[in-house]
């Protein structure tokens, strides 16, 4: 049983390449593999056409009725209860683990069918177990996300994103402190730890339209920490720092500082923290202090000799608007 979103054939008689760059080997039904020798590319691209409409996906299967679901399973030599699928679901957060344990252990039957197995399982998942979201649920809401943050589509996105957090927290257990423990990364279409990131950058510019989402911004950083702090530390430092960020698209400036302050203890050459601390006491200040702001910009330079480009132009915009003032 192999979990997976897009299946892509590669229309050359060669190894497919997946998108982390991984070549896999390609099982081509005898009909076609059979037409590879005589090179007859009208005929093979027909048979493969239609050999990827036979093939089962979460949008064929999300379409079933239920009972249409139960039925093919049966077909297929695989006995299904609901009750029973309720009570072993509750001894899992992964449907494709449950299928793997409890489904495709049985003796069934129509190899070509083998994904629609585990398909259905995460379809009747969500279907008789709604309460209890299943990882594949969670994987599934970041994808569709994701199809509209690449769109810029940010609105769709949090729409989709929105109930994620809280789903994360329900299912996954307080033992597990690293996130990257959290889920089996590999099965998963994005990164979790990159989502956490873009989730962040969502609420960023949702806030720029209403406060609150800075508020909700702070809080998920906050809470992602706490629930996983011996996740890898850049995660760690990325997520505090867009907490200090937070509090200065807030002006709750004072707070800000003192958050600065802590953060640079930590992490004295992320020449990012400097940058944001300095610019917030001139760029969008009512009271701009830009003896403070040059004081922190170069204390940058000092500790980022590798990084010095951004200190010298926001050095250069910040004297532009000093003398213009």
């Amino acid at each position: 049983m192999k979990k997976k979103k897009e299946q892509h054939i590669d229309l050359q008689p060669t190894n497919h390449t997946n998108e982390e760059g991984i070549e896999e080997d390609i099982e081509i039904p005898e009909d076609i593999e059979s037409d590879l020798d005589n090179l007859d590319w009208d005929i093979i691209h027909e048979k493969i056409k239609t050999y990827i409409e036979g093939m089962w996906d979460s949008t064929k299967v999300s379409k079933m009725t239920t009972e249409k679901i139960i039925e093919k399973l049966k077909s297929m030599n695989i006995h299904f209860d609901t009750d029973l699928f309720i009570e072993q679901a509750a001894g899992y957060i992964s449907a494709c683990k449950l299928a793997e344990d409890h489904y495709y252990t049985q003796d069934w039957i129509s190899k070509k069918d083998e994904d629609f197995i585990w398909l259905a399982i995460c379809e009747l998942w969500k279907r008789c177990n709604p309460h209890n979201p299943s990882l594949e649920m969670i994987d599934d809401a970041i994808c569709d996300g994701y199809d509209a943050f690449n769109d810029k589509d940010y609105e769709s996105a949090y729409i989709e994103w929105k109930p994620i957090w809280t789903m994360v927290k329900q299912i996954i257990p307080s033992t597990i402190t690293d996130a990257s423990e959290a889920i089996d990364i590999r099965s998963w279409y994005y990164d979790f730890l990159y989502w956490a990131v873009d989730y962040c950058e969502i609420l960023g510019a949702k806030g720029m339209h209403d406060s609150t989402f800075f508020h909700k911004r702070i809080k998920f950083a906050r809470e992602f920490i706490k629930k996983f702090p011996d996740t890898e530390k850049s995660l760690i430092e990325e997520l505090l720092l867009i907490e200090c960020e937070s509090y200065v698209f807030l002006k709750q400036y004072e707070k800000a500082e003192h958050l600065f302050q802590s953060f640079i203890l930590k992490y004295p050459k992320n020449a990012a923290a400097y940058i944001i601390w300095g610019t917030m006491y001139w760029e969008s200040n009512a009271a701009p202090d830009y003896e403070k702001a040059q004081k922190i910009y170069e204390q940058g330079l000092a500790q980022c000799s590798h990084d010095t480009k951004p200190f010298y132009e926001h050095l250069k915009k910040m004297n532009k608007q000093r003398k213009s003032s």
